[in-house]
Formats: structure tokens, sequence, C-alpha cells
């Protein structure tokens, strides 16, 4: 089943400039995780398919610097924001408009990515996401997925401060075991799957009330901040009741 709908995806009012990449890169310490496994490990040419790949700013991040060639897949009318997105660090990219459930591209590719993809999906419609994700994968090639963590306190925040966002994901998904199981079943070699960055949250949709948003802005700036002060001293709130996000790297047999 799907659990998010066309019209969750839309990106009027989204555009990127070099220096916001930059900053979510080094904001978002996954992003340099990936990059030093990865964009850094390979010099050669390779070729990069992201699904459901718009607005871009997840690939725009990893990829800046890199040599690959660069692809993408989405769904929504507005998908053009991804060649939008990667042109500010000087990319040309393939964009395809599809709907990954219903059409396919026959083409493989070195490293297949999705970013807050897979947990819009259950039961059958899910499988299926993730057997798209081996299908566009070559052999030896590099899967990476990342999905947000909504486990013990990050579950409790966006229950309270983004209710109506939390509806349209699945949180069994948000399992570093559920996901790695399974694509060790399909004979990958699993060479990171875990909880990732230190405490951040996110989200005001509970609110329609422009002055109670703005608290929930304010509160959640103020967690941050004082999560990145304990991560500088040396005490970093992570792992699975806090994190924001679960990353997988797997190598395809």
């Amino acid at each position: 089943m799907r659990l998010s709908k066309k019209n969750n995806w839309e990106y009027n009012n989204v555009k990127f400039n070099k220096n916001t990449i930059l900053k979510f890169n080094k904001s978002n310490s996954w992003i340099y995780f990936i990059r030093n496994a990865l964009v850094y490990k390979y010099a050669q040419t390779l070729e990069y398919l992201e699904l459901g790949c718009a607005p871009g700013i997840c690939t725009a991040a990893l990829v800046h610097d890199s040599n690959w060639n660069i692809s993408g897949i989405d769904f929504s009318d507005k998908a053009d924001v991804f060649v939008e997105t990667l042109a500010q660090v000087d990319k040309q990219v393939n964009l395809y408009k599809f709907d990954l459930l219903l059409d396919s591209l026959d083409k493989k590719f070195d490293v297949v990515a999705s970013f807050g993809l897979i947990e819009h999906f259950s039961d059958e419609s899910l499988d299926q996401i993730l057997q798209n994700h081996d299908h566009y994968l070559q052999s030896k090639g590099t899967l990476i997925i990342e999905v947000p963590n909504f486990n013990g306190f990050q579950y409790f925040w966006h229950k309270l401060f983004d209710s109506s966002d939390l509806k349209i994901h699945n949180l069994e998904i948000m399992s570093p075991i559920v996901i790695s199981e399974f694509y060790r079943k399909l004979g990958y070699e699993i060479t990171f799957c875990d909880y990732i960055g230190e405490l951040h949250v996110w989200g005001s949709t509970a609110f329609n009330n422009k002055l109670f948003k703005l608290f929930a802005k304010l509160l959640a700036k103020s967690v941050n901040i004082t999560s990145t002060i304990l991560n500088s001293g040396g005490f970093t709130i992570h792992g699975k009741n806090y994190s924001p996000a679960i990353l997988l790297i797997a190598v395809k047999p």
C-alpha cells in the first residue's frame, strides 16, 4: 500500500543554491559517512541512480565534487526540481518521470540510492520498492538507503508536533534489522546498517495556528542547538531513541 499521495510531493517553493547544499553536507554526518565510503574511494566514473529523487539535495550533497553520472526517477509533477538542484553543483542529470510501482527503466547502475522513500510504502508495495532497488543495481554495485527514525523520543516529538506527517510513514520499516534482513536474504554484503546522527528534530505540521507553529520551530531549534553543543563537548545523544535517521550501505553479490 502507498501511504503518501502525489500531492504530498509538491515542490513549488523548493529552491537550493550551492551554499545551502554544502551546508546540508556539513550538518548531516551520514552524508560525510557515505562520501568517505564511496566518493573518496572510487575515482572512476560511476553510474548513479536515486529513486524518488526530488528535490535532490541529498544527492547533490553526496556527489557535488565527484565525476559520477547522475540519474533520478520520480513520479512528482514537480520532479524537475531535481534537475535544478543538481545544476547548482554543476551536474547535468537524466530525469525519468514515472511511478516506480507501475513502470520501470531498462538500465543497471553502479550505485542505487534512496533517501526517505521506502518508509512511504507498506505490505506488497514496500516489497516491490525494496526489490526495485535491487533491480536497478548491477552486480558488485553499492546500495544506499536512508530513512528517518521515528523511534523513542523521535516518535514522541513527531506525535506532538508533526502528527500529519507521521501518518504517511511506515514505522515498522524504521529498523536496521528489518531493512538489512531483506537484502541479506538476497545475498548482499551489509557493510553498514545502523542509526546515524546526533539528536535532531524537525516538523510542525500538527499546528495550523501560526503562533503554535512558531513555538514548535523555536523549540526544535533549541533542542538541536543543545544537542550540537553537547556533541561538541563529547556527549553525543544518539542511537535508536534519538538519532534522526537509519542508514544502510550494502554491496550486491
